[in-house]
């Protein structure tokens, strides 16, 4: 008898937040690098790696031991560090590795738990600075943003495998996968983001564990680095030369036909918006037609210039603000890496 086709979530990770934006998950089988923006920057909601863990956002105001640490002081400079952003790509290295181990992980692990787990697999890319990066009119004519690539991933195996299960069947291989929905909860607050929680038990935690180590500070760092370009996007947000330079930006797109953008930032994020609503061919298409107007308006008046200026102040300032943190995550994803070698050999 066929069943309902199923919703594998694996781990599911709450996280009350202390504002909007968007909370990700990077190092679950796909690797889900914030530079990947795929339509979810206003649900507070992603589903990555073959759909196999979602992370909800939800109102945080603080409680006792859960500072929302608004007051963190960021000095912005007045000119940015010039190697901000390679920095910060640098926390990211050899996060391939890792995420091929933890995939590995977690299929052993199913496998003594007695279920398959198909690892997914991901064509490796570049990563990047996830904030404004220009982009040039003919990149923009042939490419659009590159938006299609990101949302054209590997298909799910594992839903296909979840196809063949009753549903009882299905709710014990998530189980096994992602722990029991109502069974213990890790939970660390992390600065500015919110409080982040995940399953104590289920195969993706083990998985992590052997990588990582110490899971609560797996949950802080990860989540607060993944996290942080937003960060860095909403301390700018607030500074009034980005008013003044998105005014003659939104005039231009305005004169060739977009007036319901206000800056490349909304630009990006409506052409993510038509592959939930356009057919894939579609979609690209409108994509292509926005970034084309977008791109010619970023050259007009220096805007890409002094956009990415702005922008790498603030990067900097938060460099510094967090460097005691951020020297703790790069360690940890240092030593993770190394672990990920020796499981990808053979090893434990």
């Amino acid at each position: 008898m066929a069943t309902a086709a199923p919703v594998h979530s694996g781990m599911k990770t709450a996280v009350r937040a202390s504002s909007s934006f968007l909370l990700r998950d990077r190092n679950f089988g796909f690797y889900s690098h914030p530079a990947i923006r795929i339509g979810d920057l206003a649900r507070c909601t992603i589903i990555a790696a073959l759909a196999l863990l979602m992370t909800a956002c939800g109102p945080f105001s603080g409680s006792a031991g859960h500072p929302r640490d608004e007051a963190i002081d960021w000095k912005v400079p007045s000119t940015p560090d010039p190697g901000a952003r390679q920095e910060f790509v640098g926390l990211y290295r050899g996060q391939d590795v890792t995420a091929r181990a933890e995939q590995e992980l977690i299929s052993r692990c199913m496998t003594t738990r007695g279920y398959h787990y198909i690892p997914f697999v991901n064509a490796a890319h570049t990563v990047e600075w996830p904030g404004f990066n220009p982009i040039s009119p003919s990149r923009a004519r042939s490419d659009g943003y590159n938006i299609r690539r990101l949302v054209d991933t590997a298909p799910d195996l594992n839903e296909k495998l979840l196809q063949t299960m009753s549903s009882g069947e299905q709710k014990k291989w998530n189980t096994a996968l992602g722990g029991d929905e109502n069974g213990l909860k890790i939970e660390v607050p992390v600065p500015e983001v919110g409080v982040a929680m995940m399953a104590a038990d289920g195969c993706v935690t083990t998985g992590r564990k052997q990588l990582y180590g110490n899971l609560r500070r797996w949950l802080k760092n990860s989540y607060f680095a993944d996290n942080f370009p937003d960060l860095v996007t909403r301390r700018m947000a607030s500074d009034p030369l980005v008013r003044t330079l998105d005014a003659p930006w939104s005039n231009c797109m305005k004169s060739l036909g977009f007036s319901n953008v206000s800056s490349p930032i909304q630009a990006r994020e409506a052409a993510e918006a038509f592959y939930g609503k356009l057919d894939s061919r579609k979609a690209f298409g409108e994509e292509k037609r926005l970034a084309s107007a977008d791109a010619t308006c970023e050259e007009r008046g220096g805007y890409a210039t002094r956009r990415q200026i702005l922008e790498d102040r603030y990067l900097t300032a938060g460099l510094h603000a967090y460097a005691t943190l951020l020297g703790d995550i790069r360690r940890m994803n240092d030593t993770a890496l190394t672990s990920a070698r020796r499981v990808l050999s053979g090893g434990r």
